[in-house]
């Protein structure tokens, strides 16, 4: 046992060089050294330090003050623990230089302590390696509570011009290149120059709190040192000028240092060592960085101040310097502030770090003019390994703009919970509304997403400044805005969640405009500078911006798959984006999206669509809605929707999405948006309904009341026609929103020339619901094996432009196919508004249900209970001249393939197999003609319809709510009083209008042929006055003209209804008995003729009552006919 103690209060060190003058002088004082082996780790020697003051004989002085306490163990397992009370540091570029000399001396001193030749090895002795012994210092401990470094100095102010050279590259039509001169020959350069600046700021660079750090050696087997840094706060500061100032000291150290390589040349070539490659293995280090709070802030430009919060975590995982980053965040705030520019902010740092660049070399060219000998680079051996991201909250907003929300709902606004967001791993919300945008749960996506950015010529430059610091500006080019492509995405991307809820609503608009106008303001060019006396110009446009689609056709490119194993999907009823109940509710099973260019995917099991009309029906009411699961308005075990969209503009290549100019054309171009601007768009749109794959007996199914009809009505007005400040909310003045004019660029309902829409369901079952218990058409039900509805909406064949007059987008082809229609009472049905219940089997006194088709029962009155209509086929076309037959043709046969790529239909579906070995009229030549005459042609095949008392009262009953559900509701007395208004003032324009004689054409005067032809017809019934008289009803029924003549085949058809052997059966209550009446065929047709009709003298004199005026007036009239034919 032994202890040894040592203290001195006072030390002087001197240290001078090889000429014996001074270099430092230091004092120490209040040392003291304890050594001991008293404690059970064994030897600890203890080391405390007073106050060191070091004196550099330059021209002043700097000063370390530091206190620390030292512990040293021995043993196997040693122990380094400095803890130091505070260091002071006053350092200028003049110190910091000759501590670097000092520095080198030393190295060189060390290397070559004396002039002795090195000690050769004999042969017979060899030294061996010596091992270590393993008692090193394991564990090292440094603990600073306070440190202040300040470093003075002159910076230098040289205006210089510097190389500005421009890489370019052009991709496969040239590769990459420099260019260092202009288009006039001259150097491209850029001027570096001074300003004034008066004032001296005071600035904190960095401030750090609390430091600590660990290191160990040994621990884990791979490992060799684990190291950790910890601190609580650290605040920095990174400005321009102390960046240049650091850039000129470092070149002024490199010259140091340089200098010194080659004095240290000519003493070493005599005594060249060679050391021999180690062998040893290295192994794994460690490094963790601990902070708890770290900020950035940085002048990243005039004007532009950033302030950056970062943490990291990296594991080397190999000694080739490869990272893994990890990064944890248990909760992160993102804030888009409003009216943040961030587009002026990225081309102001995007300048300033070019502008660092320049004068980085402008220095370098003045203080060290040396190039580096050309040397083949090596490959870096950094590489990146894994990037983890943990976030357990994450919440990113953005501001909104004081007095831009409407009033009414500030009242609303209230702070979440956060157990709401927990319990959400994605949440877009807008403000507090009762439901967000989005919400989504187990998201994961592995795919690639790529930004690329088109290869052009050279680009045309203009001269503009930038000021860097407070004392520089740099004149520099750059290209010419709107030259330089922009970046564009590139995806392969899968996304999958396990549930998503998404909603929507029209009062969700106005704030949606609001989010609109902070992207347009982050991503608009905008001056920041506060020391550019320049005005800022931006130059005019000649060309109008893009609308947000042809944005999206031009930007974003490839495939994007988004798949839920769960859908919600909500769309309120109301303006009140507050409303919880009103609303439009679907919910889906495993949805899948596919979306490329031009081409839009869904494919969706266990649809099922609810309505709140029956809530919004009784919402006044004194009854409530029954208890219980309410009933889907739509289920589709299976729905599949294809859109395709053929967009058409001016270059007639939309798919050309390379606007700029090629590097093999040399110039840019004159216009860049205009030809790939949107004229046209042709929207195909294809919905699908089929049964399940795993089973056949559940089919499409719509269970509708007339209070469904009139809440869907009112539900698609309000979305479609919304009110003008929901919709239009962004185009009224607001307080602090500068007026911008209209883009002027086409609407998309008038971008759209063709809509091509077709609907196929297989089979189908609607059901009435009835609210009444005693409804007489409760248990009405439609079953059909298919139906197919196609509707064609265009402006016409001809080729559209930007400029070119649009007709209204109207019906041009109509077409309606029912397969095997059945029109039935369901007694078993005892389904309400509640929920369908399918009856499992037949009641057991006889009656037919929807899954029966044999008879039960020997009496017709009872195999016919129930029935009332069905038909083999029933098809409706109508078709105008505007049509493209071609389109339309081709148009059908590709989604007939398509719908027969993707179902198979089973062998039972739940109707007879007769049924599907029948073939589809619609498809044969014979039954499919349509006509160009724009006349709606209805063709029934197999027509059988029994009526009875019980039929007739279902079917009245079940119209009468019908009508009342869509006729549309009366006018406000005001829109009476306005409506009133309009029709008086027409009538009054009527009458003002002078009444002229038909009759009389001016010789010469040409005229349509109808009116030729109605002017001859004229003619001939004032020859023959007396035929006039004398024609009859029945005349006119048998489309006998005033000349005796028939046209039967003349005229304009309206509509036109064949009916193919049908069976009209008659049942009487009472007598016991039944009317049938059968018929081959038989035809309903309606013609409007456009005739002259004479008015004879006399009726004039008995209408004026007066025989002093006498008129002749021919005036064309309208006559409708229906004609009735039947072969029985």
């Amino acid at each position: 046992m032994w202890t040894c103690t040592f203290s001195a209060p006072d030390i002087t060190i001197a240290l001078v060089n090889m000429d014996g003058l001074l270099l430092y002088h230091g004092y120490l004082q209040s040392s003291h050294v304890i050594a001991n082996n008293t404690s059970n780790s064994g030897t600890v020697v203890h080391f405390k330090l007073g106050d060191l003051n070091l004196v550099a004989y330059i021209k002043d002085y700097s000063r370390i003050c530091q206190k620390g306490i030292g512990l040293v163990q021995p043993n196997q397992k040693s122990v380094l623990s400095v803890d130091v009370i505070g260091i002071g540091m006053c350092l200028t570029f003049t110190r910091v230089q000759s501590l670097l000399s000092t520095a080198l001396l030393f190295k060189t001193f060390l290397k070559n302590p004396s002039s002795s030749p090195p000690i050769k090895a004999s042969s017979s002795t060899q030294i061996e390696a010596v091992k270590p012994s393993g008692k090193r210092i394991q564990l090292v401990k440094f603990n600073l509570q306070q440190c202040c470094v300040n470093l003075c100095g002159d910076v230098s102010l040289d205006d210089e011009y510097v190389d500005d050279p421009k890489r370019v590259n052009y991709g496969s039509q040239g590769g990459r290149f420099l260019i260092s001169e202009l288009p006039d020959r001259t150097p491209r350069t850029a001027k570096v120059a001074s300003t004034e600046y008066k004032q001296r700021p005071n600035v904190v660079l960095f401030d750090m709190q609390k430091a600590k750090f660990v290191k160990r050696a040994g621990g884990l087997k791979e490992v060799a040192i684990c190291s950790l840094f910890s601190v609580t706060t650290i605040t920095a500061r990174w400005e321009p000028d102390v960046h240049l100032a650091l850039v000129e000291l470092g070149l002024r150290l490199k010259l140091l240092v340089h200098n010194h390589k080659l004095q240290e040349q000519q003493l070493t070539k005599d005594h060249e060592i060679k050391k021999e490659p180690s062998n040893q293995k290295k192994k794994e280090s460690l490094f963790v960085v601990d902070v708890e709070m770290l900020t950035v802030t940085a002048e990243a430009g005039d004007g532009v101040e950033t302030i950056i919060q970062l943490s990291r975590i990296p594991n080397g995982s190999k000694p080739a310097v490869k990272w893994d980053y990890v990064i944890q965040g248990l909760d992160m705030h993102i804030c888009l502030p409003f009216r943040l520019q961030l587009r002026a902010i990225d081309d102001y740092v995007e300048e300033m770090i070019r502008a660092l660049k320049l004068v980085a070399d402008a220095k370098k060219k003045i203080i060290f003019p040396f190039k580096k000998e050309s040397e083949s680079k090596k490959p870096s051996s950094t590489e990146l390994g894994r990037v983890k991201l943990y976030v357990r909250k994450l919440t990113a907003e953005i501001e909104e703009e004081p007095l831009q929300g409407w009033l009414d709902e500030h009242y609303h606004l209230r702070k979440k919970d956060a157990h709401e967001m927990a319990a959400r791993s994605l949440v877009v919300q807008l403000r507090d509304y009762s439901y967000p945008l989005l919400v989504a749960t187990s998201g994961k996506c592995e795919g690639r997403l790529v930004l690329a950015q088109q290869a052009t010529p050279f680009q045309p430059q203009t001269l503009h400044e930038v000021y860097i610091g407070k004392w520089r500006k740099v004149d520099m080019y750059r290209s010419v805005s709107g030259t330089t492509p922009p970046m564009k995405m590139f995806l392969d991307l899968p996304l999958h969640f396990e549930k998503v809820e998404v909603s929507f609503g029209v009062g969700f608009e106005p704030p949606l405009a609001d989010l609109s106008y902070a992207f347009t303001v982050a991503l608009r060019r905008a001056s920041l500078s506060v020391r550019n006396p320049n005005p800022f110009i931006i130059p005019p446009k000649i060309e109008k911006s893009f609308p947000w689609w042809d944005e999206m056709r031009n930007y974003i490119h490839g495939n994007t798959t988004l798949s839920f194993s769960e859908m919600l999907y909500n769309i309120l009823a109301t303006t009140d984006p507050y409303e919880k109940s009103d609303k439009f509710h679907m919910s889906s099973g495993y949805m899948e999206i596919q979306q490329s260019d031009g081409r839009f995917y869904a494919s969706s099991r266990e649809l099922k669509i609810f309505t709140s009309s029956l809530e919004n029906l009784l919402r006044n009411s004194t009854t409530k809605p029954p208890a219980g699961e309410l009933c889907a308005f739509l289920v589709a075990p299976t729905l599949i929707l294809e859109v395709a969209m053929d967009w058409g503009c001016d270059s007639g290549t939309p798919l050309n999405h390379f606007l700029f100019a090629l590097p093999s054309e040399g110039v840019a171009r004159e216009y860049i948006s205009d030809p790939f601007r949107s004229t046209s768009l042709s929207m195909r749109l294809n919905l699908a309904l089929r049964t399940s794959t795993s089973s056949t007996n559940d089919s499409p199914t719509i269970n509708v009341a007339p209070h469904d009809i009139v809440w869907l009505i009112n539900f698609i007005i309000l979305n479609y026609i919304p009110p003008v400040k929901l919709r239009f909310f962004s185009r009224y003045p607001r307080f602090g929103v500068p007026r911008v004019s209209r883009s002027g660029n086409l609407s998309l309902d008038k971008v759209m020339t063709e809509f091509i829409l077709r609907v196929d369901s297989t089979p189908t079952v609607i059901r009435h619901m009835s609210l009444d218990e005693s409804d007489p058409a409760k248990g009405l039900t439609f079953k059909m094996s298919k139906i197919k509805s196609e509707m064609y909406l265009g402006r016409g064949k001809q080729k559209f432009t930007f400029d070119s007059p649009r007709d209204l987008l109207v019906p041009v082809y109509q077409g309606v196919d029912l397969h095997m229609p059945k029109v039935f009472l369901n007694k078993d049905d005892t389904t309400c508004v509640i929920k369908v219940q399918t009856p499992k089997k037949a009641s057991q006194d006889g009656v037919v249900n929807d899954n029966c088709s044999n008879a039960i029962g020997t009496t017709d009155r009872i195999r016919d209970d129930g029935f009332i209509l069905s038909s083999d086929y029933f098809i409706v076309r109508k078709q105008s001249p505007k049509a493209d037959c071609s389109r339309l043709l081709t148009w059908q046969e590709a989604c007939k393939k398509s719908i027969e790529m993707k179902f198979v239909i089973p062998a039972s579906c739940g109707h007879d197999n007769d049924e599907l070995d029948r073939s589809d009229p619609s498809d044969d030549d014979g039954y499919n003609v349509v006509i160009a005459d724009n006349s709606q042609r209805v063709f029934v095949y197999g027509l059988k319809l029994l009526l009875t008392i019980e039929n007739r009262n279902g079917i009245l009953s079940w119209g009468s709510e019908l009508g009342k559900a869509v006729t549309p509701p009366k006018p406000s007395p005001s829109r009476q009083h306005a409506q009133r208004k309009l029709l008086e003032e027409t009538q009054d324009q009527n009458k003002s209008q002078p009444i002229q004689d038909v009759s009389k054409t001016p010789t010469g005067q040409t005229g349509s042929p109808i009116n030729q032809k109605e002017a001859s017809k004229s003619d001939q019934s004032q020859s023959n006055p007396n035929k006039v008289e004398h024609q009859t009803f029945d005349d006119t029924a048998k489309h006998v003209n005033v000349d005796g003549s028939e046209e039967d085949e003349e005229g304009t058809c309206n509509f036109m209804v064949n009916v193919i052997e049908p069976q009209f059966n008659l049942h009487s209550e009472e007598a016991n008995g039944r009317f049938l009446l059968a018929a081959a065929s038989g035809r309903v047709l309606s013609r409007s003729f456009h005739k002259v009709v004479n008015v004879g003298i006399d009726v004039i004199e008995q209408a004026n009552k007066s025989g002093t005026q006498v008129l002749k007036v021919a005036l064309p009239h309208h006559h409708v006919y229906l004609h009735y034919k039947w072969q029985t």
